[in-house]
């Protein structure tokens, strides 16, 4: 009895030292998290590149602006030079939006966010082109990643 008792405690340590290794390398409780896909679809923040779909006059296609803020976490996203024919946010949860340097064909697009938030907004191409997306999390004033998305 006490022989068979011993491999199935081995065996339940063994995984349970396997499952708090992985998470630990998988997550980090102070990260700001970027999902694949949001409310909206398909996350324009993530870090994997993205085919962006463009809407039609028949049929509207949303792209999610997703990132999940832990507590005492901050940040901001800058989208330069967006067309105001190319592309629209709307259902903006969570986040802060302002429009700087604008002019009669472009503006920079500013969305702040302070955690503990999860954000979230639905964004539509509606014309080809492209943009920078730069992220400065946790006040850096240096971008902390940049993004380049083409549609």
């Amino acid at each position: 009895m006490k022989f068979k008792v011993i491999p199935i405690l081995s065996l339940v340590v063994g995984i349970a030292a396997l499952s708090i290794s992985c998470s630990e390398k998988d997550y980090k409780a102070d990260e700001i998290l970027y999902p694949e896909t949001g409310i909206f679809g398909d996350n324009l923040l993530r870090n994997s590149s993205i085919e962006i779909v463009l809407s039609t006059d028949s049929k509207v296609v949303l792209h999610s602006f997703r990132a999940e803020l832990p507590e005492n976490s901050s940040l901001k996203i800058v989208i330069k030079n967006v067309r105001y024919t190319n592309w629209s946010m709307a259902g903006s949860n969570g986040w802060i939006k302002k429009v700087e340097n604008a002019n009669y064909l472009t503006f920079d697009l500013i969305c702040y966010a302070y955690g503990p938030v999860v954000c979230d907004g639905g964004v539509r191409f509606d014309v080809s082109g492209s943009n920078i997306i730069e992220f400065y999390e946790n006040n850096s004033i240096e971008t902390t990643r940049i993004k380049e998305v083409s549609y």
